[in-house]
């Protein structure tokens, strides 16, 4: 790719997928059964995630799909929606195919852009890849382009997917001769989308007011409590993911209570990721939420 080395060792790998260890090694297949490797990216690479607030506000949403795996089908057909509140969703289509069995990489593919109504864009050929940190897929300029006459752009694309993240990276590049500079490179890290459900009570004047059986995600989820009686709380609770700062990489999971009227935090904790609860106990405010388990 055209990335030049500062860049590659940033977080700009585009993955779909994780823990392939022992990709060099697989066994020969049974034609009547489908390819584990592909079995393990369709369980691990699947489901709902979510950019931090500290990256974007509002949060962007990314869904990954796949289509059913078919006995004796050496290919499989990821689906990647990304959409926001505020800019037009994207799509993508991403197959991949298992290679011979005595080859170095097993797994070969390719990235399809698609308009609203699914039809491809183009049909990128992508360099697949595996390491300690998952399973990376990118294209590069050369061979993946679109456009005509002036606005031919060529599109260097590269996600890592490790099971509980999908981090994405990419550049359009100008292949017209006008002097145009070329889009520059974004960088989006998703989250795996987590779930929970708990209560919130808050004091007032000697008495608690509680909400009892609230919905919130890490989708920048924002809910105002309301009591019993159908009356606010008078706080928001907001929850989302992000990184500890520092050089340990750590997701974390962010609960903050916030007044409602004048939106300042009230109070905040922390908890990790896969955490089966998160929790705050102030003299004011005191709140108790538990994850919900996928299937």
């Amino acid at each position: 790719m055209s990335f030049d080395q500062a860049v590659i060792r940033g977080p700009l790998l585009l993955v779909l997928v994780a823990f392939l260890t022992a990709c060099a090694t697989v066994a020969e297949q049974d034609p009547t059964t489908t390819s584990p490797l592909l079995q393990q990216i369709s369980a691990s690479a699947t489901g709902d995630f979510s950019t931090s607030l500290d990256d974007t506000d509002p949060a962007l949403l990314l869904t990954v799909s796949s289509e059913p795996l078919v006995p004796a089908n050496r290919e499989l057909t990821l689906n990647l929606f990304q959409q926001s509140s505020d800019a037009p969703a994207r799509r993508f289509r991403l197959s991949l195919k298992t290679t011979d069995v005595a080859s170095a990489y097993p797994l070969s593919g390719t990235l399809a852009p698609l308009l609203p109504n699914g039809r491809a864009i183009a049909e990128c050929p992508v360099v697949v890849r595996t390491s300690s940190m998952g399973l990376s897929v990118m294209t590069e300029a050369a061979s993946c382009q679109f456009g005509t006459g002036n606005e031919r752009v060529g599109l260097a694309k590269e996600l890592l997917f490790s099971g509980s993240q999908v981090r994405i990276a990419d550049r359009l590049v100008s292949l017209a001769q006008t002097g145009q500079d070329d889009v520059p490179l974004t960088e989006l890290r998703f989250y795996r989308l987590n779930r929970y459900t708990g209560w919130i009570g808050v004091s007032e004047g000697g008495q608690w007011r509680i909400a009892r059986e609230i919905q919130v995600d890490t989708a920048n989820g924002r809910i105002e409590p309301l009591d019993a009686a159908g009356m606010s709380l008078g706080v928001i609770i907001q929850l989302d993911q992000t990184m500890l700062e520092g050089a340990s990489e750590q997701p974390i999971v962010r609960l903050t209570i916030l007044n409602a009227k004048e939106e300042t935090t009230l109070a905040r904790s922390w908890s990790e990721p896969g955490a089966q609860r998160i929790g705050i106990a102030t003299p004011q405010v005191q709140v108790g939420l538990e994850r919900v388990r996928t299937p």
